[in-house]
């Protein structure tokens, strides 16, 4: 899917979402699976300009993942427009996985996702400060 980004920039993300858990309806029916839902894994492209590939999703097992979300960043991949930097901040990225979060809520594909103690600090670190 596509996400547009804040008013007066020209990004547009561009991510895709993977269902990795299996689901064996002979066991189970859908309501229970739904009850234990797995985690939401978020790939991070490296960079400059990279872009996220499906292979990026066999890097979580399907035995813990529900989901492996892909983001192309501003400029990157299949993000438009390619290669443009305005717009392109630390702080800006961070607001981008949250507005993808929000967008995933709204749309049911997950209740929420857990952020590592060391990525919390780093978001923390982004915030404007005060002085």
């Amino acid at each position: 899917g596509t996400l547009a980004t804040e008013e007066g920039s020209p990004h547009e993300l561009y991510f895709e979402v993977h269902h990795r858990l299996s689901f064996d309806n002979s066991t189970q029916d859908y309501s229970t699976a739904r009850q234990q839902r797995g985690l939401v894994g978020l790939v991070l492209h490296g960079g400059p300009g990279a872009g996220s590939f499906p292979k990026h999703t066999q890097f979580f097992s399907p035995d813990l993942y529900e989901y492996v979300v892909l983001l192309d960043q501003r400029g990157c991949g299949r993000s438009t427009p390619l290669g443009e930097v305005t717009f392109n901040r630390l702080e800006l990225l961070v607001n981008d996985v949250e507005m993808l979060r929000q967008h995933l809520v709204k749309e049911g594909l997950i209740d929420k996702w857990i952020v590592e103690e060391e990525n919390e600090q780093l978001i923390q670190s982004t915030q404007p400060r005060n002085h």
